[in-house]
Parts: structure tokens; sequence; C-alpha cells
């Protein structure tokens, strides 16, 4: 997830050892036009005195619905694959890939979701690297060779995303993000009647899906512009 830029302090509760739980609801609003405008967390920092200064001691986050602990900073595990911000998933993947415990395609996986935290933090590079060492150690997934094409995508290197797409669609057929993002590349290297097929693949799969709907009409009125032969 992406990090939060705001917070505003709900209510604080003081516990019976002399900490303070402080209720906060954190947000973000969101430039890239493929995230949602905002994002919205709740969470409850655990503060404790300290050589006489307030410190964080820990950092929840709670279920939307139910208000339950999703993820906690002191946790490497929830913190790397629970909801969360990128912060959390970047240090509790670390924590894990470190501890050198897990099997290989638990570690696969582990790359691909810090992967996923660096690329929606807008370090492109870095997360490339982590889905490079998933597909190192799991060659055919699709997940990784997905996520590896959205920041190839992000950094604007459309070839390789598309080579990255295409292996993902080589390894699961049916998936209309991969169909959708493989347009996009081929309309922003002008590659107009290609990007309206993946378009009209991801429709199909997914018939409402907005973007698909908005790319093709897009591609159909460049059509419509250019200077016929």
């Amino acid at each position: 997830m992406a990090e939060p830029t705001s917070a505003v302090v709900e209510r604080t509760k003081p516990q019976k050892d002399g900490s303070f739980r402080v209720y906060l609801r954190l947000m973000r609003k969101e430039e890239r036009p493929y995230f949602q405008p905002e994002h919205q967390w709740h969470g409850v920092a655990i503060v404790k005195s300290e050589g006489g200064r307030f410190v964080v001691d820990d950092l929840l986050l709670l279920e939307e619905d139910s208000g339950k602990i999703a993820s906690r900073m002191s946790d490497s595990f929830l913190g790397c694959i629970g909801p969360r911000w990128a912060g959390f998933e970047i240090a509790g993947c670390t924590a894990i890939i470190e501890a050198g415990q897990e099997s290989k395609e638990n570690q696969s996986i582990i790359y691909d979701i810090r992967g996923e935290a660096y690329r929606e933090d807008g370090k492109y590079d870095r997360a490339i690297q982590d889905f490079d060492q998933a597909l190192r150690l799991i060659p055919d997934s699709d997940e990784a060779f997905y996520h590896r094409g959205e920041a190839y995508l992000d950094k604007k290197n459309y070839d390789q995303a598309i080579q990255d797409f295409d292996q993902t669609l080589r390894l699961h057929k049916d998936g209309a993000g991969a169909f959708l993002n493989r347009g996009i590349a081929y309309q922003r290297k002008g590659d107009l009647d290609r990007a309206i097929q993946d378009f009209d693949h991801a429709l199909e799969i997914a018939p409402q899906n907005a973007v698909a709907l908005h790319g093709r009409d897009v591609a159909h009125q460049g059509h419509a512009a250019s200077p016929q032969d």
C-alpha cells in the first residue's frame, strides 16, 4: 500500500501500565490515476514514557469493519502479509527474508509482496530487483511477471512491460489486468490496433472495467484523428 501523508487523532485512551493508546485516522491523497483518489486507514499508536519523553512503542492497523488488529509494526509476518501500507510491508518482509527460514516458494511470494510495496512507493528500480529475485526462485510466477510489468509500465519502459505481460498471459490466460496493462503499453507506444485488441480482451473478462472502456474509446478516437492512407 502507499504511505499515509496525514493523520487525525480521533481519541486517546490511557492504559493501566501508564502507556496511552492513540487512535488515528490515517489518510493519503493519491495523484496517480490508476489508484483510488484517497486511501484511509484506522490505526492505534501505543505510546510509552521512556527517559522523560514519550515514544511510539508499536503501531497497529485495524480492520475497517471489525476494528480487530490486522497488522502491527512489531510483528514481521503480519507486517508483510496483512492489510498495511508500504512501510509495514517493506520492514516486515525484509525481516522474514533476512531470517532465511521460509521455503523457496514462500520466499518468492515475500519478494513479490515487498516489490509491490516498493513499486507503490514509487521506488521502481528497487521493486524490479525484488521481482527479479522472486522469478529466480520461482520462474513461472505469473504474479511476479505481472507486477514487474507494472513497474516497467510505471517507468515508461513499454517494450519490457509488454514482454512481462506476455509472460503473465502465457501462465494465466484469463488475466484481465494483464490484457488491460498491455493495452495501455501498446497505446502509449502508438500501436492503437494492438491496444484496442487488448482492451477488447480485457472487457470480455471484465465487461464493466472503466479503465479498459476509457482506453478503448481513446484508442478509437486516436484512429479517427489519424491521417488516412
